[in-house]
């Protein structure tokens, strides 16, 4: 979409984001991000209670690859509706100016875009996904 956006229009595509989120691709999103957090948790035992120890190289670089998948999902959107990255970023304004319940998985994921808290998350295993506990006991992808 070239043009700007209505309040109408934002409001849709923000129900449609909801959607694709937690109905359409909830389950295929997580297993993308379960295994991504199985693969690489083990590199930030490393990190002590406080998160200060000194952060390796290795730890930015899984970081980006969590990034990168964050984007995929919202390039995924933009293509599926034809939208402009600003005109996402719009939608995506609209759904936290009203917070709905449906928002919080996703904004859960957005919080963890902050390095230290995405870090923390990975070296307590702390969910990606929900902020819970990640189960103990899973095999780790070797």
């Amino acid at each position: 979409m070239s043009a700007k956006l209505t309040a109408g229009e934002e409001e849709e595509l923000a129900k449609r984001f909801l959607s694709f989120t937690t109905e359409d691709h909830a389950e295929s999103i997580s297993e993308e991000l379960k295994k991504f957090q199985l693969e690489n948790r083990k590199h930030f035992k490393g990190m002590n209670a406080s998160g200060t120890a000194e952060h390796r190289h290795e730890w930015n670089d899984i970081y980006k690859e969590y990034l990168a998948i964050l984007e995929r999902i919202g390039e995924s959107f933009c293509k599926e509706h034809d939208l402009e990255d600003q005109d996402f970023v719009n939608v995506i304004q609209s759904i936290e100016r009203f917070k709905p319940e449906a928002w919080q998985p996703f904004q859960s994921l957005l919080k963890k875009t902050d390095y230290a808290v995405f870090a923390k998350c990975l070296a307590d295993d702390v969910c990606l996904c929900c902020g819970g506990a990640f189960p103990e006991g899973e095999e780790e992808s070797k």
